[in-house]
């Protein structure tokens, strides 16, 4: 997201959105994970969202997962493209 600052900006490792440097300071890098996690402090919001990081973590892993139940099950199926572009986009 480089909405607020640009990667050639020197605030840009204060921007706790763009998370693609490795010049990152430990102010942004606080406040990236205190934003990631503040909707979990609010009642009304916290269900939602944990469910839903729990489901993006999950999509992120089903190739991992299928791969897994092959290999428990002894069969050999063909890597799926389905399960790698879903776990892309999550």
């Amino acid at each position: 997201m480089d909405l607020v600052t640009s990667d050639t900006q020197g605030i840009n490792k204060y921007d706790f959105f763009d998370s693609d440097g490795l010049d990152k300071s430990i102010t942004g890098s606080l406040f990236s994970a205190a934003a990631s996690i503040a909707p979990l402090f609010n009642p009304v919001t916290a269900s939602i969202y944990s469910a839903a990081l729990v489901g993006r973590e999950l999509v992120k892993a089903a190739p991992m997962l299928s791969g897994m139940i092959d290999g428990l099950l002894g069969t050999k199926l063909e890597e799926s493209s389905l399960l790698n572009r879903i776990s892309a986009y999550g």
